[in-house]
């Protein structure tokens, strides 16, 4: 049988002191056969011994290299059609990018910096 909607993720990982960002990417093998497939693509951190992945809806996940630890961050609220697209960490301090969805037009951009540690769900 088909599937009706399948799923394909991407993560593109940063290391603190890289240029380069890794890639990784998974699709289920009934991924080409569906009639309707769906790709995200989610953007994580490495500072240090600790990671951080940004999900889709906004949420920050962080934990250290074993994956013990485990916390959620929660970012502000984005209106409808706006969306955070990418994860940097420095010095503690969270810098992501968002901006609006227009699809091939320019919309609103800009960045969210936190000066100290969100809050912690």
């Amino acid at each position: 049988s088909t599937p009706e909607v399948s799923s394909a993720y991407h993560l593109l990982l940063r290391r603190s002191g890289k240029a380069l960002i890794e890639r990784y990417e998974y699709h289920p093998d009934d991924f080409t056969r569906s009639q309707e497939i769906e790709i995200h693509t989610l953007h994580a951190f490495q500072e240090e011994k600790t990671y951080y992945l940004l999900l889709p809806l906004g949420p920050i996940l962080r934990t250290n290299l074993r994956g013990e630890g485990l916390t959620n961050l929660l970012l502000p609220r984005l209106p409808e059609n706006f969306q955070y697209t990418d994860l940097f960490v420095s010095a503690g301090s969270l810098i992501i990018p968002w901006e609006q969805n227009a699809f091939t037009k320019v919309g609103a951009a800009g960045l969210y910096i936190s000066g100290s540690e969100p809050k912690i769900q």
